[in-house]
């Protein structure tokens, strides 16, 4: 794993929260743009983002993520959700700080993810609602994108690579009003019995339903 922050970090602050893999943490700066403690998800805390500028940086997107595979997972309870993304980058869990990656939680739109020059767009966008937890999670392949929330159905579409690897991973997109409790990442993809354990502990360690 190259990117492991949740409550069993060191240091889990709007200033900075600790990837226990070792590689860059997450931080940020810059007081006004820190998220804050907010409500606990199954008695574990999150830090809350304010859905205008709050957000977390880390090291370059390189050092997390590989252009041909690779995969996230974040564990969060949605505020308001946008019915699109208003703008490349906007409305997400993560992007890339340049506005091109992003896997965003909307209700109307297919964009669930956009690697930098390239769209991919799934044909059913999934269908989040406001103010819930979810356990979400991308991992592409080399030939096909995967997307799944909890409780709601996978998308995948066809997929080659990401492109360039450029920029800072950044956890939280402007304009997501939302409550991070864990986040992670790994450059491969993962195999099938990772991904399912992945997907198990996630759902267990915060008492999210599956589906």
């Amino acid at each position: 794993m190259s990117l492991v922050c949740d409550d069993r970090s060191a240091t889990m602050t709007g200033t900075t929260w600790v990837n226990k893999s070792g590689l860059a943490n997450l931080a940020q700066g810059v007081a006004g743009n820190r998220p804050v403690a907010g409500t606990a998800i199954n008695g574990r805390p999150t830090l809350a983002f304010d859905g205008t500028d709050d957000r977390m940086d880390g090291g370059q997107l390189s050092a997390y993520l590989s252009a041909g595979a690779g995969a996230i997972w974040v564990v969060g309870r949605t505020g308001t959700i946008a019915a699109s993304v208003s703008a490349p980058g906007d409305e997400c869990w993560f992007n890339d700080a340049t506005g091109n990656f992003i896997f965003a939680p909307c209700t109307t739109n297919g964009v669930g993810a956009g690697f930098w020059d390239t769209a991919y767009r799934y044909a059913t966008p999934m269908a989040y609602v406001s103010s819930t937890v979810y356990a979400v999670r991308v991992y592409w392949n080399g030939t096909t994108l995967f997307a799944k929330a909890s409780g709601l159905t996978e998308r995948s579409v066809a997929f080659t690579t990401i492109g360039t690897m450029t920029g800072t991973f950044r956890l939280v997109g402007a304009g997501l009003q939302c409550e991070i409790a864990a986040a992670y990442a790994m450059p491969t993809a993962p195999s099938a019995s990772h991904l399912a354990f992945m997907d198990a502990w996630t759902l267990a360690r915060w008492g999210v339903a599956a589906g």
